[in-house]
């Protein structure tokens, strides 16, 4: 908190919003916190002034900040991070409206590690990748009406790149367990700590507009590993 202004959210709704849906790591144990309000690594952008530490400060890219492999990161209880506040300029409008807070969750694999094979990051279900970046793949579910984003797999991991999806004319079909690649750190613009972020979309019309509304994967998620540790994801 930073002058009794709670950083960090989540949500109360427990929807499951894709029944069924495929936990997106292959293998256990997985971690679901905040990549940001958790240790990281300081010294270069975006470990610097531009990330807040726990206590809502910035780490001013501190040498001496922790370190983002200490093992209360790689630890339960889980942290349901959806809508989590990365500024201090509270969002408006419709749920997670503000540009910079956080739309979906941050996963951790069982190791902290980039492109480790035991980090491996596979598809949710049926569908079809329809956009694919340098540092994320868009996956449209069989229903073509919900589709999910997974960001910072290590690039030379995943089978398929942007040239692939035009060859595929933009619609390269995957099956539901079928691995797209490890869990990196490739950011936008800048690195991240090392995880996956998972964010569950879907169209929306109110009032005869459409809308892309985020919606809260948390529940989904807790569902989704239940069945992967009993052994029938």
């Amino acid at each position: 908190m930073l002058g009794g202004t709670v950083l960090t959210q989540g949500s109360s709704d427990t929807t499951d919003w894709v029944p069924n849906m495929r936990f997106p790591l292959e293998t256990g144990p997985a971690y679901i916190n905040s990549q940001v309000f958790r240790h990281k690594d300081g010294g270069s952008p975006p470990f610097s002034n531009t990330w807040l530490g726990s206590d809502g400060l910035p780490l001013n890219g501190t040498t001496t900040s922790p370190k983002q492999c200490d093992s209360s990161n790689y630890s339960f209880p889980w942290q349901d991070n959806f809508c989590e506040r990365r500024t201090l300029t509270p969002p408006t409008g419709n749920l997670c409206a503000g540009s910079i807070d956080h739309k979906g969750v941050d996963i951790r694999g069982s190791v902290c590690g980039t492109n480790d094979p035991r980090n491996e990051v596979v598809a949710a279900g049926d569908g079809n990748l329809i956009e694919i970046r340098h540092h994320y793949y868009k996956l449209m579910l069989a229903s073509e009406t919900t589709y999910l984003n997974y960001l910072h797999m290590h690039e030379t991991s995943r089978p398929y790149d942007e040239d692939d999806l035009a060859t595929y004319q933009y619609a390269i079909p995957v099956i539901r367990g079928q691995t797209l690649g490890n869990i990196g750190n490739v950011g936008h613009t800048w690195p991240t700590t090392r995880h996956l972020h998972l964010d569950i979309k879907s169209s929306v019309i109110v009032d005869g507009i459409a809308y892309v509304e985020p919606l809260p994967p948390y529940s989904t998620l807790v569902r989704a590993y239940k069945r992967l540790e009993a052994g029938t994801p």
